[in-house]
Order: structure tokens, then sequence, then C-alpha cells
């Protein structure tokens, strides 16, 4: 369907198509950033922005690249603080793949509560306590313990170890060198 021809009146083809945008096609490869370390996913990540950025321009008549780096900037923000929403994925794979990662080892392993509750993991196998350790998130009455300690020092030159120190390296310079913008 040309998005720029009208096919049906009762069918607003660009506000659809901006919707898509905005609630589901720029959420689509988040999969592989979560699931991915971010040294794969980076030139996935940037045709995926570019593929995004056309939508954008055939939606609203605006080519994102065309606009000041302040606009740019400016886009990224949510509808309520001014922006439009549209957040690039190539920036947001360190993040995605932290998450992704957090969230998909911790239901995996057993873990015990400070009240000694034990929640089964769904594949607390010796493959996964020999990688994770065996109390990788157990409460730790002391606070001392480094729920990753054990998982980075036993596989250092493994791709998720790799890809874990990277997008957390990454984070960090990130806040270091951001910059604070009011509108």
């Amino acid at each position: 369907m040309n998005v720029k021809k009208i096919t049906s009146l009762v069918i607003p083809v660009r506000q659809c198509l901006w919707q898509l945008i905005l609630r589901c096609l720029q959420f689509k490869g988040n999969y592989w950033a979560r699931h991915l370390p971010p040294a794969q996913t980076e030139d996935f990540c940037k045709s995926f922005d570019q593929e995004i950025n056309s939508l954008i321009k055939e939606a609203i008549e605006i080519d994102p690249d065309n606009l000041t780096p302040f606009s740019q900037q400016r886009i990224r923000l949510p509808i309520v603080k001014q922006g439009i929403g549209v957040r690039e994925l190539n920036s947001r794979r360190h993040s995605e793949f932290i998450g992704g990662f957090q969230q998909g080892v911790v239901p995996i392993l057993n873990i015990t509560t400070e009240e000694g509750i034990t929640r089964k993991g769904r594949l607390h196998t010796p493959t996964m306590i020999e990688i994770f350790g065996e109390s990788l998130f157990n409460c730790d009455q002391n606070n001392e313990s480094n729920p990753w300690r054990h998982f980075l020092q036993n596989n250092p030159d493994s791709a998720f170890a790799k890809g874990l120190i990277e997008a957390w390296t990454r984070i960090w310079k990130q806040r270091d060198t951001s910059y604070y913008f009011t509108i």
C-alpha cells in the first residue's frame, strides 16, 4: 500500500503507519539486542534504525537525518517531554543486552531468600551451575557478594561475559559524558 495515496477515506494511512512505528515496529529488533552480545548486534541495529527512519520519513514527511543535532536528540524524548518517542535501537542495545541477560539468567537458577525459601530455577543443571555458580542470586545478609563475579571470573572469554562487560562499560561511559538539556 502506498502511504502517500489515500486508499480509503475511513483509513488514515499516515496515522496508522505512525502508530505502528511508535507502538510496534521500533521494538521489533529488541529480541536480538536482548539476546546477543552488543558486538554482534551493531550492524543489525544500525540497519534497523535506518529502516525505522525511512518509515518515519514516510509517515511525517520529515527526514530525521536532515534535522539539527538538538532536534535529533529531542526526537528520542517521550511524547510527554515534547519528543516523538522514537529512540534508536543502536543506542539502546547495550542496556537491552544487560536487561535481557538479567531477565533470562535469574529464572534459570535456584534462588534462596533471606527467609531460607528456595525458588526452583527452570534450568538449574550442572552446566548452568558451572557457568554461573551455585548461589549466584542467593540473598547475602552481609551484602558483600557480587552476583556476577563467579560468571565473569570463570568464563572471561565467553561471548556473553565479554558482552556484559562491554555493555556495562558503555553505559558508564555514556553516564559520565552525557549532558542534560531542558526544553
